[in-house]
């Protein structure tokens, strides 16, 4: 079964503004993680963020990213954009945390609901605890050298989950001392992680 963690929302956006993907990500092929969803703000436009299908009418996503005006979720779109075998559906609402605090960006996760019903299989949300060192996958269309365009195709690398003290130690040292918050879970590669253009994306643990 593949499952999503919740948690790791508020963390990829702020990984995304810091982080590069070097080699070892790799393109997957569109039936292998249908769930994945491609947002923008206009049909078949550039994405701005990932989101998850967790019900037929509702993807997750971060509250980060509704500063994009996210209008459309792509559903389908795994190998290439801007393709006629994607289910683009209009968002009709958008709901952040209502705890979400955009300087700090704890709990920072939002679901967005699709105007019609999606016809592709919702992935399943985890609520076990995740612990450090767990393997973990991410998926994304984001930039694969800094500065360069957002990726054409879905693309994904693998992580382990860091423990959050390990996490602020680091941070401390590109960001400020209190850029994780207990409500963030952290992530990352030796040499892979998320880019400008993965904010949004969840965990996924098989």
């Amino acid at each position: 079964m593949v499952r999503t963690s919740l948690a790791f929302l508020a963390t990829v956006i702020t990984s995304a503004n810091a982080y590069v993907f070097w080699p070892g990500f790799e393109s997957i092929p569109p039936a292998y993680a249908p769930y994945t969803v491609a947002l923008s703000s206009e049909p078949n436009g550039r994405v701005v963020c990932v989101g998850h299908l967790i019900a037929p009418s509702l993807v997750l996503t971060t509250a980060s990213c509704l500063a994009n005006d996210i209008q459309y979720a792509a559903v389908g779109a795994s190998l290439v954009l801007n393709t006629t075998a994607a289910e683009t559906i209009q968002v009709d609402r958008s709901i952040p945390h209502p705890s979400y605090d955009p300087t700090t960006r704890a709990n920072d996760v939002a679901v967005l609901h699709l105007a019609t019903p999606s016809a592709a299989a919702p992935v399943a949300i985890s609520w076990d605890v995740v612990d450090a060192s767990q393997p973990v996958t991410l998926r994304g269309w984001g930039q694969l050298v800094d500065g360069t365009k957002v990726n054409n195709a879905l693309m994904e690398t693998s992580a382990s989950v860091w423990a959050n003290t390990d996490c602020a130690f680091v941070y401390a040292n590109v960001a400020s001392p209190d850029a994780v918050s207990d409500s963030d879970l952290c992530a990352g590669g030796q040499s892979t992680d998320a880019c400008v253009g993965d904010a949004g994306d969840a965990l996924t643990i098989v």
